[in-house]
């Protein structure tokens, strides 16, 4: 009896929800040319229109399929609010060890003409320990989808 507590105890504890989705800190850069955030990793897009850059996050969010990865095979959009910049979603896999994830996109202004891109992503099981693929998968087709996009290390980010 005390086992199954316990284990209902790690369960109850270790799940996460949408709730939990937010953005970051900035931290600096990572050694693979994105900006660091305490939540997520992100791009910069300098001198593009607002619309062009939140066109670009909500379409990546709505028709990326990565297929693989062990993640689902698409995102499902919680609430899009293109005022505050924030994109909240959820995939549809289910498994037992992961159960999925939730994403957050937020888009902030930097300066007058560049923005901050960030993904934040973790799996909807606190517990596990593999790293969350859908914030490389989601800013690599940001980019590609925004012709604004600048080397991270050319930004003030991090100096």
């Amino acid at each position: 009896m005390k086992l199954v507590l316990i284990a209902l105890a790690v369960l109850l504890t270790g799940c996460a929800t949408a709730a939990d989705i937010k953005p970051g800190v900035i931290r600096g850069l990572d050694d693979r040319g994105y900006v660091k955030t305490t939540e997520g990793f992100g791009i910069v897009a300098r001198g593009c229109p607002d619309a062009d850059v939140w066109k670009a996050a909500l379409g990546a969010v709505e028709n990326t399929r990565p297929g693989k990865w062990g993640i689902g095979e698409r995102l499902i959009v919680l609430a899009a609010d293109e005022v505050s910049g924030r994109i909240t979603a959820v995939d549809d896999y289910m498994q037992a060890f992961f159960g999925g994830s939730y994403v957050g996109v937020f888009i902030r202004r930097l300066n007058a003409d560049s923005r901050l891109v960030e993904v934040s992503a973790f799996w909807r099981s606190r517990t596990a320990a593999a790293a969350n693929p859908w914030e490389r998968i989601l800013l690599q087709e940001i980019e590609r989808r925004l012709p604004c996009v600048v080397p991270a290390d050319q930004t003030l980010i991090g100096r």
